[in-house]
């Protein structure tokens, strides 16, 4: 067993005070204070060779949610402060679980345990500024499963930041819309490895209390590699939700990425993603889940298997929730994913398909 480092030991022993926390948010004058455990096991039909799903010949594995297989685990847990004041704000949390182990990996040990770490001042009316680490602008599921309306992440969210350390500029002039530009250290990174930096953008259009739009883009060097090996890459991501009726919502996404191939060679490489997802809403306490997505890097820009084509795969979901309070979630999970050559390997040999239940209990203040 994997010894735990002393962030993690301190976070697991919160874990009673989660559990036993009440449903209301911990509010201290200015300060909130929020919690989130996330515990899971996930089996991966098959006999899979290694405790980490889907891994490639590689060695590298295109989940990092619910990553480990055939165990239980803490996919994420983290306590989370936020400071709000009419001109200043600044949020300070920490977590733990296999999720941070297999997204933070690059990262230093005495920073990848910041969930964020972000200080922020209002520069004009709907007008802030915020720096630090905070939550990535690209995407439209995000860390925290019980956020989410599936219980795993799709391979667009898994493959594109969930994390970003910069600058970010937010302007709300009206309800329906929000602007966002971004001055960041790369692609996911904290530590940065060069002198370069990207931009990002984001347009969020609410035309209606029930429908929403999104677009968001980056520009700039996204391997955090050394300067003499800067490669461009240019991305799009767009996604929609819509509630189509009272218990009936539905939510696609679609990214579109190029990135030079060579630091003297500017001719790109390309990958393109997407996804579509639906919930029903039985009651308060029982909700379905659905989702199909398809995933084409064949020049292995984001996920390099050492086979022919890299990644090029699709696959589907089906879901069920169950929560029994309203800080405590249970959700279960079938999902499959079939790539067009044999890349995941098992214990006899590479295979083309995937397929694995997840099964999870979240408990949130």
């Amino acid at each position: 067993m994997r010894a735990l480092t002393f962030m993690q030991k301190t976070i697991l022993c919160l874990l009673p005070i989660l559990a036993s926390a009440a449903v209301a948010q911990t509010v201290f004058g200015p300060v909130t204070i929020t919690g989130f455990a996330d515990a899971y096991y996930s089996y991966e039909f098959g006999d899979s060779s290694t405790r980490d799903r889907q891994v490639t010949p590689s060695g590298v594995t295109p989940v990092y949610s619910h990553s480990r297989n055939n165990e239980f685990n803490i996919n994420n847990a983290f306590i989370d402060a936020k400071y709000a004041a009419d001109n200043v704000r600044a949020g300070l949390g920490l977590q733990a679980g296999t999720y941070v182990d297999a997204n933070y990996a690059a990262e230093t040990q005495s920073m990848r345990h910041l969930y964020e770490a972000v200080a922020g001042f209002k520069l004009a009316e709907g007008l802030w500024v915020d720096a630090g680490i905070f939550a990535s602008h690209i995407g439209l599921e995000s860390a925290v499963s019980k956020d989410n309306w599936t219980l795993t992440r799709s391979l667009v969210a898994d493959n594109t930041p969930y994390f970003e350390t910069g600058a970010k500029f937010t302007y709300d002039p009206n309800p329906k819309w929000t602007f966002a530009l971004l001055v960041l250290n790369g692609w996911q990174n904290i530590r940065d490895n060069n002198s370069n930096k990207a931009v990002g953008t984001q347009i969020q259009y609410k035309p209606t209390a029930t429908l929403l739009f999104n677009s968001s883009t980056f520009f700039g060097e996204a391997r955090n590699a050394p300067d003499d090996d800067k490669r461009m890459r240019y991305f799009h991501n767009f996604f929609f939700t819509d509630q189509i009726i009272s218990k009936f919502s539905i939510g696609g996404q679609f990214d579109v990425g190029f990135e030079e191939k060579s630091s003297t060679d500017s001719s790109l490489n390309n990958w393109y993603s997407g996804m579509v997802m639906a919930r029903y809403q039985f009651t308060d306490r029982y909700a379905a889940s659905a989702r199909i997505e398809y995933y084409h890097d064949a020049d292995g820009i984001t996920i390099a298997t050492g086979t022919a084509d890299n990644f090029v795969a699709r696959g589907g979901s089906v879901g069920f929730d169950y929560a029994p309070a309203k800080n405590l979630l249970w959700r279960i999970e079938l999902r499959t994913l079939h790539a067009d050559h044999a890349i995941f390997v098992h214990s006899d040999g590479l295979k083309k398909d995937s397929t694995y239940a997840t099964t999870s209990i979240a408990v949130s203040f």
